[in-house]
C-alpha cells in the first residue's frame, strides 16, 4: 500500500471517528433530561389584546403540574414548550395591562413559572427577591398588583370546595395585598383545615417564615 493510499485511509478513518463522535453527542444532547438545561425559547408573539390573552388562559388549557410538563428529554420538551410559553406571554400581558376581566381564572395559573430552573430556585432560602418572584410567577405578580383582586382571592380562599394548596396560595398573596383581609382569612383557614402540615404552614405564615414561592405542596 503506497503512501497516498495510506493517507486516504487515515483521513477516512479520522472522518469516520469524527462523524461517529458527533452522532453520539447529537443523540446525547437531545436525549439529555430537561432538568440539565434551559430550553431555547422560541420567539413567540405576545397577545395583541385582552381577548387573545384570556383565550389562552381558560381553565381547560391550564396545566396542573408545569414541573412535569417541562420535564423529559429535549425532544419532548421542545415539542410542548411553545404552547406553554404562549400562556406565559398571556399572563405577562395580563399583568402589564392590569386586566381584571377574569381574575378568578388567574388563580389557577399561580403554579406557572417562567422556567423550571427559576421555579426550583424560588424554593431556595435565600431565594429570589420579592420583585423577581413576581416576574418568575406572572399570575402572582398580576394578582398581587391588582387591588381589584382582593375580593376574588378572599372568596377563593374561603371556599372549602377549592384545593387546599391554592387556598393557601391565595392567603399568601393577601398578606401583601391587605393585612386585615389576610388576618380574617388566616383565622378561617386555621379553623377549617385540620391537616397538621397545613396547620404548621399557617403558623409559619403568621410568623413571616414562609411566603409565596409557587403554589405550596402539602
Amino acid at each position: 500500500m503506497n503512501r497516498k493510499t495510506l493517507t486516504i485511509v487515515a483521513i477516512s478513518f479520522v472522518l469516520l471517528v469524527a462523524f461517529f463522535a458527533y452522532g453520539i453527542s447529537y443523540i446525547y444532547y437531545w436525549a439529555m433530561p430537561s432538568a440539565f438545561f434551559e430550553p431555547p425559547k422560541p420567539s413567540l408573539p405576545s397577545p395583541q389584546n385582552t381577548a387573545e390573552a384570556l383565550a389562552l388562559l381558560t381553565p381547560e388549557k391550564h396545566i396542573p403540574d408545569p414541573y412535569t410538563y417541562l420535564q423529559g428529554d429535549r425532544w419532548t420538551v421542545m415539542e410542548k414548550y411553545p404552547s406553554y410559553l404562549q400562556q406565559i406571554n398571556a399572563l405577562q400581558y395580563v399583568r402589564a395591562h392590569k386586566v381584571t376581566a377574569d381574575i378568578p381564572h388567574l388563580i389557577l395559573y399561580l403554579n406557572y413559572g417562567t422556567s423550571e430552573v427559576k421555579m426550583l430556585a424560588s424554593q431556595l432560602n435565600p431565594g429570589p427577591s420579592y420583585e423577581e418572584m413576581k416576574d418568575i410567577y406572572p399570575a402572582y405578580g398580576a394578582l398581587e398588583e391588582m387591588p381589584e383582586a382582593k375580593g376574588a382571592l378572599e372568596e377563593y380562599a374561603l371556599n372549602e370546595k377549592n384545593p387546599v394548596d391554592y387556598r393557601v396560595a391565595c392567603l399568601e398573596i393577601l398578606a401583601a395585598v391587605d393585612k386585615g383581609t389576610y388576618d380574617k382569612v388566616w383565622l378561617a383557614l386555621k379553623n377549617q383545615i385540620k391537616d397538621p402540615k397545613v396547620q404548621d404552614y399557617l403558623g409559619y405564615s403568621k410568623e413571616n417564615r414562609v411566603w409565596f414561592c409557587g403554589v405550596p405542596v402539602f
